[in-house]
């Protein structure tokens, strides 16, 4: 499986989820949109899209199924689907519509923050196969990252419902290629990004707001839209509030 048509319409949205996530993570948010889009959802290598070997290859698989689009896409990607994104974006070879990342970031900026990360991730997905996708998915969770899933109990089952479907062994592999300690920097292409672009990040994520505050300053057509009352997944915290937003942003 590398993509699933959740609507039809007439001008084409591609949906990229996050690590651990599935494309029916946008199912509520295609039918949001309404009909004047068609909604497909792009799987992640490792989570029923085609295995990759590192962040580039991830990078290339997505741009072939966006020039496999029917026009120009409208682009939406969240967290690690973001980051891929993102990077497909900056090419210039590369034609869209629009540009929507929700809680992701350009990439680390030196080296050593690359490969601090790397190896801390390796050893996440060594967590991983050892533990099983179940326990590590509750731990996932459990990070202040995630704090705001507290105040939803009804998402957060649903959540660990669903991610502790698949295989471990996947999973872990796609956290060792796309993991951001092995993605190029992005941010010195930011300022040549001439694509209409809308960063979401949830108001009570301190740390992408931050980013992607200094993400939108820097590219010529970009605005930040911070979510109230929302952490790391504002889509899914509140999602009435994010596709309003984002269906006005996509309206030619």
């Amino acid at each position: 499986m590398k993509s699933v048509q959740l609507t039809r319409g007439a001008a084409p949205v591609l949906c990229v989820h996050g690590f651990l996530g599935e494309p029916d993570d946008w199912r509520l948010f295609a039918h949001a949109l309404g009909p004047a889009f068609g909604v497909s959802a792009w799987a992640l290598p490792g989570h029923g899209g085609t295995p990759v070997d590192d962040f580039v290859d991830g990078v290339r698989a997505l741009q072939r199924a966006l020039r496999a689009m029917p026009a120009p896409p409208h682009l939406v990607g969240y967290s690690m689907g973001g980051r891929l994104a993102l990077a497909a974006a900056v090419d210039a070879n590369v034609s869209l519509a629009s540009l929507t990342i929700i809680s992701a970031s350009p990439g680390l900026k030196t080296g050593l923050e690359r490969d601090t990360r790397a190896r801390a991730d390796d050893r996440l997905a060594d967590d991983l196969e050892r533990q099983g996708l179940e326990a590590f998915v509750r731990t996932w969770y459990s990070q202040p990252l995630f704090a705001s899933l507290e105040r939803r109990p009804a998402l957060l089952h649903d959540l660990l419902s669903r991610r502790a479907r698949g295989t471990a062994s996947d999973r872990a592999n796609a956290l060792r290629a796309l993991t951001v300690g092995r993605q190029p920097s992005l941010w010195e292409h930011l300022p040549m990004l001439n694509t209409r672009s809308l960063f979401i990040a949830g108001a009570n994520d301190s740390k992408y707001c931050a980013t992607l505050a200094r993400v939108a300053g820097l590219c010529p057509r970009a605005r930040l839209l911070r979510v109230p009352d929302a952490g790391h997944l504002p889509h899914l915290e509140r999602p009435d509030f994010v596709c309003a937003s984002v269906r006005e942003f996509l309206q030619p």
